[in-house]
């Protein structure tokens, strides 16, 4: 089988997904093989995988086009029975690479909304949404089936695109249990690198450094958290293209003492351990990783009330739901957390235990398997 995906500088939950999936994988049933672009984060953490890396510089700039004819070439060096693609333009290219080649089993993975931020534009930027929109819709026709990370995204998926209900189908992200464990943490890792004296709280989002994450509200409600927590520290860990704003917005707001742009990190669960609480005021997310892992590390967790976030939080009992851009809501809620560490500690007890119930790479994994199996099954 093998894998498609187009990376960008930073690791997001697409990233996060496929080495979860690609690390589980029966080895004994499929040999993997993993295309991507290029040098950077994405390709360090393939080391001492047990795959195939294939480097395709020309799914990214101006040769993308012509990687389609890349990956035919792989396809037909490997001998691919199962293509498993991702990132909407290297899925279009590899559906298109995959049907040309009459490969078994094509499977395209969602991991964000892909209609519901777009469809607000006007002018030149809902032409190239509507360029986008044709895109998806002939890469969901060629694929046999697509796989969306939760159930907002399927419906959506169903319901603008009117796609068959059969065709798509949910299986929600996991995150490994294993590693994701609080007996695994090193809650003095966090305040070492940084320079954080112990005792002193931390909050931090976890994700990339983009607008619809909602680090500018966290920002925004600082100066009410100091007030209550005058030695609070926040992290904010990732990288993205938004990061001038957000540090001009942290300059303006006089708030150098108190957060802290980490920059990509490799040991996310150290890097957990060492924090009080979690947070993401997303405006629209899928089943997030980043909260996932939060929850496993026993971490409560304030989270935008928005639908994705609503199935995975709680509210009161691994954390708390806050209406989107509810500043003073935000502040209260970690403000909260901060000042009653029992109920924080029961809080994340109770996170880890929706967790592994719900939201595991092992069922992750074994979903992902079944349907490579009925499918391959099915074309004989």
């Amino acid at each position: 089988m093998a894998s498609y995906f187009s990376l960008e500088r930073q690791i997001g939950g697409g990233e996060v997904h496929l080495l979860s999936l690609i690390s589980k994988l029966s080895k004994e049933k499929y040999n993997i093989f993993l295309a991507y672009p290029g040098a950077g984060p994405f390709e360090d953490l393939l080391k001492g995988k047990l795959i195939t890396p294939l480097r395709v510089r020309s799914l990214r700039g101006k040769y993308e086009p012509f990687s389609v004819f890349a990956i035919m070439w792989l396809i037909r060096k490997y001998r691919i029975k199962i293509v498993h693609s991702y990132e909407p333009k290297s899925a279009f290219v590899a559906m298109i690479a995959a049907n040309l080649l009459n490969v078994p089993v094509k499977i395209n993975s969602l991991h964000l909304p892909f209609f519901t931020p777009y469809w607000k534009e006007t002018g030149l930027r809902h032409t190239r949404d509507r360029i986008r929109f044709l895109r998806d819709t002939i890469t969901t026709y060629l694929a046999d089936k697509v796989i969306a990370v939760s159930d907002e995204i399927r419906e959506e998926k169903i319901e603008r695109q009117h796609v068959s209900p059969d065709k798509v189908v949910t299986i929600l992200n996991g995150a490994d249990t294993d590693i994701f464990s609080p007996t695994l943490g090193d809650e003095n890792y966090l305040h070492e690198k940084f320079n954080i004296p112990k005792g002193v709280p931390t909050i931090g989002v976890v994700s990339r450094l983009e607008p619809h994450k909602g680090h500018i509200y966290l920002i925004k409600s600082m100066h009410l958290i100091v007030d209550k927590v005058p030695n609070i520290r926040l992290l904010f860990i990732g990288e993205g293209w938004y990061e001038q704003e957000l540090r001009k917005a942290v300059y303006n707001h006089h708030l150098e003492k108190y957060i802290i742009f980490t920059g990509f990190q490799r040991d996310i669960p150290k890097v957990l351990s060492g924090l009080n609480a979690v947070v993401l005021l997303s405006l629209y997310e899928s089943t997030n990783l980043s909260l996932i892992e939060a929850m496993l590390m026993e971490k409560p967790v304030v989270a935008s009330a928005i639908p994705s976030h609503v199935k995975m939080i709680q509210d009161g009992i691994n954390g708390y739901l806050i209406k989107p851009g509810d500043v003073e809501g935000l502040a209260n809620a970690v403000i909260t957390l901060l000042k009653d560490n029992q109920q924080a500690h029961i809080m994340g007890k109770n996170g880890r235990e929706i967790a592994l119930q719900k939201f595991s790479l092992d069922r992750m994994c074994k979903e992902t398997e079944d349907l490579y199996e009925s499918l391959l099954r099915r074309k004989g």
